[in-house]
């Protein structure tokens, strides 16, 4: 919403010089409300599609054998690559950053 604010500073402008104040924060609050319920439809349907079809697709190429015999698989090693990347990703904004 901050971009959509940014973007339009010139038509914002515009209205408040014709005297739209108390309509333009609606109008706004407004926008970012359909924004973020089409945002919360579009997430929860994607959501379940892959929750409903990526078992069906995992199933078929892997067996319970081969998750356990390959370590990459398990959500422990995934779990160490997120925080591993988090960590990288703190590590390089502390560099950035002036002292």
């Amino acid at each position: 919403m901050i971009v959509s604010l940014i973007e339009r500073t010139r038509e914002i402008g515009i209205l408040k010089a014709l005297g739209m104040k108390a309509e333009l924060s609606i109008d706004f609050l407004g926008e970012s409300i359909i924004i973020g319920l089409i945002g919360a439809v579009v997430g929860i349907i994607s959501g379940w599609i892959l929750a409903n079809m990526l078992p069906r697709v995992l199933a078929s190429e892997f067996s319970e054998e081969t998750i356990h015999s390959n370590p990459l698989l398990t959500p422990e090693c995934w779990l160490a690559l997120s925080i591993r990347c988090r960590n990288q990703r703190h590590l390089r904004m502390y560099q950035r950053a002036p002292s």
